[in-house]
């Protein structure tokens, strides 16, 4: 059995949890924070091709704007589409997309699941950093500041 194939590792399960608060209508990035964010998310989803994939939208709120699918198409059109209309509540609830992603990832079977949550982070309480200690993967929470993916691309995956 020297020449046994390993079995091959099942491809991550990724949730990408986009921020669109007013405050990523702000120009201080070009064109957009909100549209820079949704160029690097879809980089993201070109990047996890043959991985289940998933979306959040959060704001005051947080919503599960796509379950997890391999359906890169309306991954893409979801996040093209994402806006500050479609947050009734304004603010940037953080820790409630954490949430609202480990309920996500309750459904998957894989090993391997990543969040990456793309926010300018103008969150003015205390929930993101609370549901992250409380997240029983800790060391997944992986926060791209808007000023740190604007000046470069760059990918971090894995719990």
């Amino acid at each position: 059995a020297q020449n046994a194939k390993k079995p091959s590792a099942a491809p991550p399960t990724s949730l990408i949890a986009l921020d669109i608060s007013n405050s990523m209508l702000s120009n201080d990035v070009l064109p957009t924070r909100l549209q820079r964010a949704q160029a690097f998310a879809l980089d993201l989803v070109q990047a996890l091709k043959n991985e289940r994939i998933g979306s959040i939208i959060f704001a005051g709120n947080a919503y599960l704007q796509m379950p997890l699918t391999t359906d890169y198409a309306a991954s893409e059109l979801f996040i093209k589409s994402a806006n500050p209309n479609q947050a009734p509540t304004q603010g940037t609830n953080i820790g409630e997309a954490i949430a609202i992603a480990e309920k996500a990832f309750e459904q998957s079977d894989r090993n391997s699941k990543v969040l990456v949550l793309i926010s300018d982070g103008e969150n003015h309480d205390q929930t993101a950093l609370d549901a992250a200690k409380r997240s029983p993967q800790q060391r997944l929470i992986n926060f791209y500041n808007w000023r740190r993916f604007c000046r470069r691309r760059f990918y971090s995956f894995g719990f």
